[in-house]
């Protein structure tokens, strides 16, 4: 019938959109990393040391083509693997190479100084909270593994 005929052809064009647009974000995460010359271009604020200019769960875009300057936020990773998103307030020059001092806004005190090469990139953009669903998700996740665990000991 007309009916069945239009169910399977909306159902094959939802599919197809579907499709198309799982296409594009992986072509965006394949892709992002050399666009933004960082392995970091997305990443999503987890803690309010950068308010009020950064809040929790805002999406942060990193781009690592230009060297950061005194005054940019810039996202570094700590030796344990950590990422940090913090501003850059002191550039010092020595014999080891260059070392970078940073500072959440809302921190009483700057960060331990650290190697020039720790830094993925400057934040470029913020999507304000767009980053909350992953937050969520991922306590919840952790939660789920979590609780799995205590279950299991």
């Amino acid at each position: 019938s007309a009916q069945d005929e239009l169910k399977r052809r909306v159902m094959r064009e939802a599919v197809e959109t579907s499709l198309l647009i799982i296409a594009v974000l992986v072509a965006v995460l394949l892709v992002a990393p050399k666009v933004f010359s960082t392995d970091v271009p997305l990443a999503v604020v987890a803690s309010q040391s950068m308010e009020p200019v950064l809040h929790v769960g805002d999406l942060i875009v990193v781009s690592g083509a230009r060297k950061p300057e005194v005054g940019d936020v810039v996202v570094y990773v700590k030796p344990n693997g950590e990422l940090i998103v913090h501003r850059l307030i002191e550039v010092r020059e020595g014999l080891g190479g260059t070392v970078y001092v940073t500072k959440g806004d809302a921190n009483p005190a700057p960060d331990v100084p650290f190697p020039a090469y720790m830094v993925k990139g400057r934040v470029e953009l913020v999507v304000p909270y767009v980053g909350s669903v992953r937050l969520v998700f991922e306590k919840a996740i952790h939660g789920l593994l979590g609780f799995y665990g205590k279950l299991r000991a």
